[in-house]
């Protein structure tokens, strides 16, 4: 019975810390940054997940999720000029998927939620450094 309740315990708090990454990564909209963020980003306000305001941000997250895939990844299939091609074309998808700053999207898997993040921001930067540098 104590292990189960420390168990609990353990689950309720990661879950917290898992929820709180959407907060914690939210980049803030401001006069300056507004132009490059993207409108339609579900703004995080809660993390009591029975309120309907958080139940709102989930759903809206979920399919912000799903029409803003990971930045391209490169797939080798031992033909390099056309592995190079395709990877080349699907960064220009997703350039054209992808105008604004990239933010975090949470889908609930916070390592693999921060490395797409991460890697979305560095290669917007390489492409526009100049609209980094307010970001």
């Amino acid at each position: 019975m104590k292990k189960t309740i420390l168990l609990l315990i353990i689950l309720l708090a990661s879950l917290n810390s898992v929820m709180a990454q959407a907060q914690k990564y939210q980049v803030k909209r401001t006069a300056e940054t507004a132009y490059y963020l993207d409108p339609k980003y579900p703004e995080y306000t809660t993390s009591d997940e029975s309120s309907p305001a958080w139940k709102k941000w989930r759903k809206a997250m979920d399919k912000y999720a799903m029409d803003h895939p990971p930045f391209p990844v490169y797939v080798s299939t031992g033909d390099v000029a056309a592995d190079e091609n395709t990877f080349a074309q699907n960064i220009e998808y997703w350039f054209m998927r992808n105008q604004y700053y990239p933010q975090y999207i949470d889908t609930g898997k916070p390592t693999v939620d921060l490395a797409n993040w991460t890697k979305a921001k560095t290669e917007w930067c390489k492409r526009y450094p100049e609209r980094c540098k307010l970001m």
